[in-house]
Parts: C-alpha cells; sequence; structure tokens
C-alpha cells in the first residue's frame, strides 16, 4: 500500500467509555477490502481503558483525538471532520461495526456523483452479537427528498452514512445543542436535503447495529421531536404535518394496543388509518380489526 496517499475517506468515531465494544468497531474499518481511509476517533476523556484499547491498534491510519465531554455528541462528529483529511466523510458508532465490503459498495456509489450515500444496516441486540432478522429501515427517498424524510420519518441510520465533507461543511456541521440531542443525524439530513437532493440508498445489509439501552437513539418522543424540528415543520402544510404527525401517533397507537388498552388506542389508529403510510395503513388496519375482535364489536 502507498503510505503516501491522502486518505480519500475520512471515518469519525465519537466514543466514550466504549473499551469493551469499540475494538468491534476498529477492527471492521480495518477489515475492509477498500482501504484509502483515515480512522479519526473523539475520545470525550473516558475513564476506562479506551485509550490504550485504541493504541493497540497499530496503525498509522488510526488517530485519536481527545475533547472534554459536553453532552453532545454532535460536537464530537464536528471535531472528528473539522481534523479529517479526506474528500468524503463515513461515520460509525462505536457500538456499531461495518462488514468488510462497505466502503468498497461506498467508493462505487460514488462514481455516480451523489452527496450523500446510505444502506441498511442488520440489528444486533446486546453485547452478545445475537443477530435478528431485522434491518434498519433504509429506503429509498422520494423527490422532494425533504419533505420524504420529514413527512415519513428518518429512515437514514447514522452509522450508514457517508457524504462529501464539502455537503457537510455547506449545512454547517451537526447541531450540537442539547435540544437536539439524539435528533441531530435526523436534522443534520434534513439540512443537508434543502441544499441537494442527490442521496444514494445502497439496498444492501453493510453493517451492523447494535441494540441495547445505552443507545441514545430510542429517545422517541412526540413533544421533544417536534420541538427540536420545529424550523423544519413551518414547511410543512396542514395534510402534510398530519402525515408526520402519524408516524408517532403510530407508536403510541401500538404502545397502548399492546398494553390491552383497547378503547384508548381504537382514536389512534383511525387517524393513522387517514394519514398515515401506507406500511403503517396496513399494520394499524389489523390492529383495529383485532381490536374489534378482541372487544366483541362488529365494524359497521
Amino acid at each position: 500500500m502507498d503510505t503516501s496517499l491522502t486518505p480519500f475517506i475520512s471515518i469519525v468515531i465519537p466514543t466514550y467509555n466504549r473499551a469493551d465494544l469499540i475494538p468491534i468497531a476498529i477492527q471492521s474499518v480495518l477489515d475492509q477490502t477498500y482501504q484509502n481511509w483515515e480512522l479519526i476517533i473523539v475520545d470525550n476523556f473516558s475513564d476506562d481503558d479506551t485509550k490504550e484499547v485504541v493504541e493497540s491498534f497499530a496503525d498509522h491510519r488510526i488517530s485519536m483525538l481527545q475533547l472534554p465531554r459536553t453532552g453532545s455528541v454532535a460536537a464530537s462528529r464536528n471535531f472528528g471532520v473539522l481534523h479529517s483529511k479526506g474528500e468524503w466523510i463515513a461515520f460509525l458508532d462505536s457500538d456499531d461495526w461495518w462488514f468488510p465490503e462497505k466502503l468498497s459498495m461506498v467508493f462505487k456509489a460514488i462514481q455516480s456523483q451523489p452527496d450523500l450515500i446510505y444502506h441498511d444496516l442488520q440489528i444486533v441486540s446486546g453485547e452478545d452479537d445475537e443477530k435478528s432478522k431485522k434491518k434498519t429501515k433504509s429506503r429509498k427517498l422520494k423527490s422532494p427528498i425533504f419533505f420524504d424524510l420529514l413527512q415519513n420519518g428518518n429512515d437514514i441510520a447514522l452509522s450508514s452514512v457517508t457524504l462529501r465533507k464539502s455537503t457537510f461543511a455547506k449545512v454547517g456541521g451537526m447541531n450540537e445543542s442539547p435540544t437536539f440531542f439524539a435528533v441531530e443525524d435526523y436534522d443534520t439530513w434534513l439540512r443537508i436535503a434543502q441544499v441537494t437532493e442527490r442521496f444514494t440508498h445502497i439496498h444492501r445489509v453493510l453493517g451492523a447495529y447494535r441494540l441495547h439501552d445505552g443507545n441514545i437513539g430510542k429517545i422517541n418522543n412526540f413533544t421533544y421531536l417536534s420541538n427540536a424540528l420545529e424550523g423544519h415543520l413551518k414547511e410543512l402544510n396542514s395534510d402534510q404535518l398530519r402525515r408526520y404527525e402519524s408516524l408517532y401517533i403510530y407508536q403510541i397507537a401500538r404502545n397502548k394496543y399492546n398494553n390491552k388498552q383497547f378503547r384508548e388506542c381504537t382514536k389512534d389508529l383511525l387517524f393513522v388509518l387517514r394519514f398515515g403510510r401506507v406500511e403503517y395503513v396496513i399494520k394499524s388496519a389489523i390492529m383495529l380489526l383485532m381490536n374489534f375482535i378482541l372487544r366483541g364489536i362488529t365494524p359497521k
């Protein structure tokens, strides 16, 4: 390998006290079939063995920066990008990992001149790396991408994203405000969609997303999310806003249904039937039917 090459892709991994998990993420980068990369690990002054673990990987392409912990993972990602050399930025969380062909597939996709590339991820449960049959809900977005993302939800998993560094800079990076905690990636894709339509979805599972109690992405509070995205929501008309609301009303209705609150979930399910995306309309219709059966009511 020619060590004089300037890295084409810069990989940014933010981390804090992940000495037990980050080796898998790092090794998955080393195992890539595409090799013209640099790996920048931004550590928030972990008080475990993270520093020693990272240093045990003797590869000149790996560097570690330290940034005081502010509670904003967006700040760590921005800091990593600021110190990157590549034309393209790839994000990877320290508890996730990639499959060996990930960067090769991304490099191939880059030839068609996109600005942002994303793909599917396998969902893995717990620390035992137990793979499920489920994958993240990635899909090909429809134009206008901004409205598709906002009305139909964030279907872009952060550990799957590779984007032009210039595009990331154009939107000012990720918002580091505490009010965007766990929403900063969604907000970033929305802002990028306002300056470019060149999003490319690779319809393949090219990595793994670890599902555990520490995932900040589990925050799915409708009020919190709406407040964070208030600026974007102002762009929606009344019907588009109802479409957006239906995503979260569906989650509320499903929780009520699972808790056997059949009467309470009926109104919410009917709202989703009217305004929701197709997959949620189908699921809501099934729940409504079962609701009527379980309550001993024949639908009129």
